[in-house]
């Protein structure tokens, strides 16, 4: 939609030049210049639309609208950032609500490769603290309903997995990257037993999720095109694991996903 709509812009402004004459050489300029500044008029609404927002305020239900939005802007940036993403296993999610999407992490495009698969528009992400320092990102994530995990403070921390578990009751599917940082490479480190407390808490469905090669675009961009592999492993009800520990949680999804991910680079080698 945002793609559409900056396309039809740039479109209109090089007719409008068209019709005046300009050179003909110039009208690629326009319809670039048109573009960037469909992008920043873009930018500027988005901001002035977060300073009516209290960004001190937890949001558990956030209006479809925002979601709609980043949604929208992942589709903007798997052009502009050359990703294509190849998907298994999400049929398993229709008609799924309230589930823990627990997933390894590569890269920093994991969540917008995640939204692309799964055409998810109301998933709260679990971010490092950092994120929230963004401009215009951070303040969105917040009104979207995206929370923040603060390491180095128990306490902020338990807020989090509280709001978490409020979320995931609510109905809202949460994301988590169970290794805590990225790998930026084919290696899955050790899965964090924490990152379970909350669906244990929320007797939610736990989705088991994998992904390949999205480390590599660091490399690839702008060059190549970097395909992205991401495979839905496995739902788990609360039934199944309401009597495991999370530290036989964490051990069982790892070894689920390092199949998946033995199984995903021998299929697309």
């Amino acid at each position: 939609m945002i793609l559409l709509g900056l396309f039809i812009f740039s479109v209109i402004a090089t007719l409008v030049a068209f019709l005046l004459n300009v050179t003909w050489y110039w009208l690629f300029l326009v319809f670039i210049g048109a573009f960037i500044v469909g992008v920043i008029i873009l930018v500027c609404t988005l901001y002035i639309i977060t300073l009516f927002y209290d960004m001190n305020k937890i949001i558990i239900k956030p209006k479809k609208f925002f979601g709609a939005m980043i949604y929208h802007v992942c589709v903007l940036l798997k052009s502009v950032l050359r990703i294509k993403v190849i998907s298994e296993g999400f049929e398993q999610l229709k008609d799924l609500e309230g589930y823990a999407m627990v997933c390894n992490h590569q890269a920093i495009i994991d969540p917008i490769c995640f939204i692309l698969a799964s055409k998810e528009q109301d998933i709260s992400f679990i971010m490092k603290k950092e994120v929230r320092k963004i401009p215009l990102v951070g303040r969105w994530f917040v009104i979207a309903g995206l929370y923040y995990l603060d390491r180095e403070n128990p306490r902020e921390g338990l807020k989090t997995i509280l709001n978490g578990v409020k979320a995931l009751k609510a109905g809202r599917p949460v994301g988590i990257y169970v290794e805590g940082t990225r790998s930026k490479s084919a290696e899955l480190g050790e899965f964090h037993e924490g990152s379970f407390k909350m669906p244990q808490k929320a007797q939610s469905p736990i989705v088991l999720c994998a992904i390949d090669n999205s480390y590599r675009m660091a490399k690839n961009y702008p060059w190549k095109k970097t395909k992205v592999y991401i495979k839905v492993c496995e739902v788990i009800p609360y039934e199944k694991y309401a009597f495991m520990s999370t530290k036989e949680l964490a051990e069982y999804s790892h070894n689920v996903i390092s199949n998946e991910l033995i199984a995903l680079r021998e299929k697309y080698k």
